[in-house]
């Protein structure tokens, strides 16, 4: 009997740890992003909607659970755990009731069909996170997590290597239909995530990826990525267990790989032209003016003084034609929901924060990082859906390591 249980286990642990890496990476992709709005068998646009993959991932990782408990008798290390701290159940319950506000808002929309798009995305995400905290209450969790981390940077080292040929031909660099602002997400990530692999013996490339992915990073031109790039790196260096002076090596030799890369490649023109017109002309000399941000941000704050308290409504920003969203999630909060959602986020975020004042040793290093990264980027671009690795990082800081209590 307990044969199955021991080999099924392996397999329902890996698609749930892949379902929760692809639902962190995809957002809104499908594959029309490539192939167009007409594809596979003549579909149109909107039944293609079917096959966009955030669609079915609550449902595979429902059935991967499924999968593991009627495989046979869980094992003492896989059952429940029976009581989990209070930080983890108050930020679940704030969650919880953002996302029910916000879902709830659809009934004084300005616009009830911008409103119910939303909704429905929404929807997808809560759902998701659901399914996802149901497999971190397991004993299974670290492994989950692990193979969560494992698939995402193998995704993001992968989307890396398919940008290379693009570097010198489009203006901001990204790749297969997506964004540059998300790709420089991705590449932020794996600045911070490959100075993990020194710990699982592959340190030469924990010296060459940094400085690559850096180097794209720069390529992307998104400031917001940047940012919170650096302030994720800072993050991990200061949570990261090593020496002083091994951190000081490892930033050093990365930094010396990355100034080869600049004076001795093709990049290091295009880098400094990316730069200077992203970061010094755009930021320092305009002032925000030709991206404006500052617009959107007036815009948004003019529209939840109409509705202070209570929020204009889903797709309330949206209805006035500015654009689908003020490029700051808190701003997009306090105008659709009002102060009850900014109240609601904000209450989501107090148990991260006890988390990393009083259990600094259970947190998981790489979590911890790419949520500050998370964070601040979802202040300078993204909506609520696109925020969606925002929260999913919360349930894997507030659920502490079963076993190495934070390290991967």
């Amino acid at each position: 009997m307990n044969t199955p249980a021991r080999s099924a286990a392996p397999v329902s642990v890996i698609i749930a740890g892949a379902g929760m890496a692809l639902f962190f990476i995809i957002g809104r992709w499908s594959p029309s992003r490539i192939f167009g709005d007409t594809i596979v068998l003549g579909w149109e646009n909107h039944s293609v909607m079917l096959l966009s993959p955030r669609q079915w991932i609550a449902p595979v990782l429902l059935l991967a659970l499924l999968l593991r408990l009627f495989a046979g008798p869980l094992t003492v290390g896989e059952r429940p755990i029976a009581r989990y701290p209070w930080y983890e159940r108050l930020n679940f319950v704030f969650m919880a009731l953002l996302f029910t506000y916000m879902l709830a808002s659809v009934f004084w929309a300005p616009d009830i069909t911008l409103a119910l798009l939303k909704a429905h995305e929404l929807f997808i995400l809560f759902s998701t996170l659901i399914a996802i905290r149901l497999w971190l209450m397991t004993g299974l969790a670290d492994e989950v997590r692990r193979w969560c981390w494992t698939t995402v940077m193998a995704f993001v080292g992968l989307l890396a290597v398919f940008s290379l040929p693009a570097i010198g031909n489009v203006g901001r660099l990204s790749t297969l239909g997506g964004g540059p602002n998300i790709f420089g997400r991705f590449m932020a990530l794996l600045t911070i995530g490959s100075l993990e692999w020194k710990k699982f013996r592959v340190s030469g490339l924990v010296f060459i990826v940094p400085a690559i992915a850096v180097s794209l990073l720069i390529l992307t031109g998104s400031r917001g990525a940047m940012l919170a790039g650096s302030l994720g790196l800072l993050t991990y260096l200061a949570l990261d267990r090593r020496s002083l002076v091994a951190k000081f090596l490892l930033i050093s030799v990365c930094t010396l790989f990355l100034i080869v890369a600049f004076l001795w490649t093709g990049l290091g023109g295009t880098m400094l032209a990316s730069f200077s017109d992203r970061v010094i002309n755009m930021t320092f000399e305009e002032h925000f003016e030709s991206s404006h941000r500052s617009e959107l941000f007036a815009d948004a704050i003019s529209l939840w003084r109409e509705s202070p308290i209570f929020g204009l409504g889903l797709s309330g920003y949206a209805s006035r034609g500015i654009m689908r969203y003020p490029h700051n999630l808190f701003l997009e909060l306090l105008c659709e929901g009002g102060i009850v959602a900014a109240v609601l986020f904000v209450l989501s975020l107090l148990p991260i924060v006890g988390m990393m004042v009083f259990h600094r040793r259970e947190l998981h290093t790489l979590s911890v990082s790419a949520f500050v990264m998370y964070f601040v980027a979802s202040m300078f671009s993204g909506d609520l859906y696109n925020s969606l690795g925002l929260f999913l990082l919360m349930l894997f800081i507030v659920i502490p390591a079963q076993t190495a209590h934070g390290k991967q």
